[in-house]
């Protein structure tokens, strides 16, 4: 996305104020964001605060904190290639295309828990996220899958009415072994 006539290769995206933009991809985030997580985002497309160093849009999320009760949550989103049609008509057999582009499977499943450990002083909040998309190649043999797992933690203490403190870790996982083989990158062993 972009604004003001500026590129997507000028963002800038944050994780609760910490910058994330991938510095060997400008203007792209160095993970995938767990969108069950969020509590909060935080988009600027202009006039941005002095520590924002790109005029493209900056984008901020604030992960949630847990609170004073326990609360959790589960998510789970399918879909496979019935779902799908067959779209390879005459025409494109004859052009030699023997295999159309489709999703052979997408799967994103999220479970996240959060609450007290010392009422009205200390919180936690975790999330976990499996998403799997497997999908065909027009005429390449083997699908490309993209699997990704990521969990997330953090810890907030309530120092006073008006400030706080919280740590948070995340660590993610993407498997792709098969990139590029819509480029023609890839090719099977046989």
């Amino acid at each position: 996305f972009s604004s003001k006539g500026t590129t997507w290769h000028q963002n800038t995206y944050s994780m609760n104020g910490v910058v994330t933009t991938d510095p060997a991809a400008t203007g792209a985030t160095m993970y995938y964001f767990d969108y069950d997580s969020f509590e909060e985002v935080q988009v600027s497309t202009g006039s941005h605060a002095a520590e924002i160093g790109t005029p493209g849009v900056y984008l901020n999320v604030v992960i949630k904190s847990g609170g004073d009760t326990y609360q959790g949550g589960a998510s789970y989103y399918y879909e496979n290639e019935n779902f799908s049609s067959y779209n390879i008509d005459q025409e494109l057999t004859d052009q030699g295309v023997t295999r159309g582009s489709s999703i052979n499977l997408f799967s994103d499943f999220n479970a996240q828990l959060g609450g007290p450990i010392v009422k009205d002083k200390l919180r936690f909040y975790t999330s976990w996220r499996d998403w799997r998309i497997h999908r065909n190649v027009v005429n390449f043999p083997l699908g490309e899958d993209t699997d990704i797992f990521s969990g997330l933690g953090s810890v907030t203490y309530q120092i006073n009415e008006r400030n706080q403190v919280t740590g948070l870790f995340t660590r993610q996982t993407y498997l792709k072994p098969r990139r590029g083989t819509e480029n023609g990158f890839f090719v099977p062993s046989t």
